[in-house]
C-alpha cells in the first residue's frame, strides 16, 4: 500500500518541522516507529481558561488563558485581569491528552483500540475510514475532563 507510506511519510515530516507536546513525545514516537500507524495530531492535554457570550458559541468565545501544563492560582488570576467582561460566563477547562492515529486497516485499528482502551483511553473509538485506501482514522481520548464554571457577567 504506497499510499499509506507516502501519506505517513508527509505525516512524520510534518511532525518533525512542528514538533509535538513534550509529554507525550515518547508515546508518539512509539507509534510512528510501527510500520502499520502513524499520527496526524495530538496534544497532550490542555487547561482554558475561556469567556463564552452564551454556552455553545464557542467561535464568538475569548480565550484567555491556553497552558499545555499545570498552572498556578496567580497564573489564571492574572489570566482574568485582562478579560473584557462583557455578557457571558467564564469557564476553566481541563482537557486530557488526545491522539489522532492513521491506521493500515480496520483489522490494525481494531488492535491499537483495544490498546487505547485497556490504558484508559475510554472515549477512544475509529472515526472514519477512507473509501480509497481503507485507511482508519483512529482517535485515543481519555475521560479525565474538568468543565468549570467561574462566573456569570451580565450588562
Amino acid at each position: 500500500m504506497a499510499r499509506f507510506e507516502a501519506a505517513k511519510a508527509r505525516a512524520l515530516a510534518r511532525l518533525q518541522r512542528r514538533g509535538a507536546d513534550e509529554e507525550i513525545a515518547g508515546i508518539l514516537q512509539k507509534i510512528n516507529a510501527r510500520a502499520d500507524y502513524y499520527t496526524t495530531s495530538s496534544c497532550s492535554g490542555r487547561i482554558v481558561l475561556i469567556l463564552l457570550p452564551e454556552i455553545g458559541a464557542k467561535r464568538e468565545a475569548v480565550f484567555l488563558g491556553n497552558w499545555h501544563r499545570a498552572v498556578v492560582r496567580v497564573e489564571v488570576l492574572a489570566a482574568m485581569v485582562d478579560a473584557p467582561f462583557a455578557e457571558g460566563e467564564l469557564w476553566l477547562l481541563a482537557q486530557s491528552p488526545i491522539i489522532h492515529v492513521a491506521c493500515r486497516a480496520v483489522e490494525k485499528a481494531g488492535v491499537l483500540l483495544r490498546l487505547a482502551l485497556d490504558a484508559g483511553f475510554k472515549y477512544s473509538g475509529m472515526k472514519g475510514i477512507a473509501r480509497d485506501t481503507g485507511i482508519v482514522v483512529e482517535e485515543m481520548l481519555s475521560t479525565a475532563r474538568m468543565d468549570v464554571l467561574v462566573g456569570g457577567f451580565a450588562r
